[in-house]
């Protein structure tokens, strides 16, 4: 990654401004995303570790068009003139089809400032990281026993419309995740930011080894009380994010939203905030039309405002619109925040009584119902005891509805960590530990 793959922002832009000055819609906007990754891997450590290496490079270009009124939107195959202006004609034939629009919905963002003051969003240190330079550093940090995965990106924006409208944006990331072996209550730790020192990767490794168990596993009791790392946290308000403050999750009959919309649905204390501009959240400040992303508190303790929604969803859905301009494409949370709550984890801990801990939650699998039914494995599980860590636990199938999860929380740590989107480049979601009364079914694997 040492040179950059990505079309340079002067071509970039002039490939898109040709394309939009030969467009014969009345309106075009073109956005086209470029991401380069690559990942470094090590499973084991130690002299006889296996190491994984790949990187990979991918882009999507979407067409929005508004012709005799009506929206019409397209994902091109390429990113050539003859690709773009095949994208138009079929957004444009998409359009004829279309219901017509209200005459104030306009594809091109109202704001067009510069955006360079804010968190930093680029790093050259990532940019210039290649394949073997990132396997070393892994290397170097893991000791005997220990996985670890580093993946890192370059990303590009590219936005012009037929307004005279042009924005290119460049961000970078990093995430790594670690793990301290297979064994029950094994540690693990993860995080992601723009930078590598944001990333703090020493810290990383050094979370996961506070929490490795050393003794063998005790028996399973149920729990009297969850604590969930920052970590599982973020991955629980992520599957809510997704399941349950997405556009599209409010359309159904029946759907959780709508019967709980301004309802105290979860916990008093819990409020999430999606927000691009959050310098703890993998910040991005435009989305994918050029807008400026804007602050959208989506549940305000514990009450269900409303989900992530563009002006035709939000019209649909009569809700308000949290991005200004039309996307043509499904709204979701990118960029999640639950907002600490102050509590110390050793706090956390203490007032857990004879809980349990968890370090990690796969990602959740989720039925779209009324209760969002979910499930998912906690892994590096403890038992409490005195408000520290104690024995080891094995690995446990945990059943819940992911409202039920998050009206069980009594209390919210003070320190965020965020963990990456699962697709997308774009953002991630941050959390802080959580403590929360005994939920759900748990069954020992």
């Amino acid at each position: 990654m040492s040179e950059s793959t990505l079309i340079p922002a002067d071509e970039a832009l002039a490939l898109l401004r040709e394309a939009v000055a030969l467009s014969p819609a009345d309106e075009t906007a073109i956005s086209m995303v470029e991401a380069r990754r690559l990942v470094a891997g090590l499973r084991g450590g130690g002299q006889r570790s296996q190491v994984e290496t790949r990187s990979r490079l991918e882009g999507t270009v979407q067409v929005r068009v508004i012709e005799a009124g009506r929206l019409g939107v397209y994902r091109a195959d390429g990113a050539t003139p003859s690709d773009l202006a095949s994208a138009i004609r079929q957004a444009m034939a998409q359009a004829r089809g279309a219901e017509p629009l209200s005459p104030e919905l306009r594809l091109t963002p109202e704001d067009a400032s510069p955006v360079e003051e804010g968190p930093p969003l680029f790093d050259d240190e990532i940019a210039a990281l290649t394949a073997e330079e990132g396997q070393r550093r892994v290397r170097e940090l893991a000791a005997e026993r220990e996985q670890a995965r580093l993946s890192w990106s370059e990303s590009a924006l590219t936005v012009v419309t037929s307004r005279g409208f042009s924005r290119h944006l460049r961000a970078t990331s990093a995430a790594l995740e670690v793990r301290c072996g297979r064994h029950p209550g094994a540690g693990f730790a993860a995080a992601a930011a723009r930078t590598l020192e944001l990333l703090d990767a020493p810290a990383v490794f050094a979370r996961a080894r506070r929490r490795d168990a050393s003794s063998d596993p005790a028996e399973w009791t149920a729990p009297s009380a969850i604590v969930l790392s920052p970590e599982a946290t973020a991955t629980l308000i992520a599957a809510f994010g997704a399941h349950g403050l997405a556009a599209a999750a409010w359309a159904a009959d029946g759907c959780f939203g709508h019967a709980h919309r301004e309802a105290p649905a979860l916990a008093p204390g819990l409020t999430l905030v999606e927000d691009g501009s959050h310098p703890d959240c993998l910040p991005f400040p435009l989305d994918t039309t050029g807008a400026r992303r804007r602050a959208a508190t989506l549940v305000a303790d514990g009450v269900l405002r409303g989900p992530v929604a563009d002006p035709i969803e939000a019209a649909a859905l009569g809700v308000l619109a949290t991005r200004p301009t039309l996307t043509g494409e499904e709204s979701g949370p990118e960029h999640l925040v639950a907002l600490p709550g102050g509590v110390a984890e050793d706090d956390l801990l203490a007032a857990a009584g004879d809980g349990i801990f968890v370090s990690h939650l796969d990602p959740f699998d989720c039925w779209d119902d009324a209760a969002l039914t979910a499930r998912t494995i906690a892994r590096g599980v403890h038992r409490i005891e005195r408000g520290a860590l104690a024995a080891p636990l094995p690995d446990v199938e945990w059943r819940v509805s992911l409202r039920g999860a998050l009206a069980a929380v009594r209390a919210l740590g003070n320190e965020l960590v965020v963990i990456p989107a699962e697709r997308g480049w774009l953002g991630g979601t941050g959390a802080p530990a959580a403590l929360l009364g005994p939920v759900g079914e748990w069954e020992p694997i």
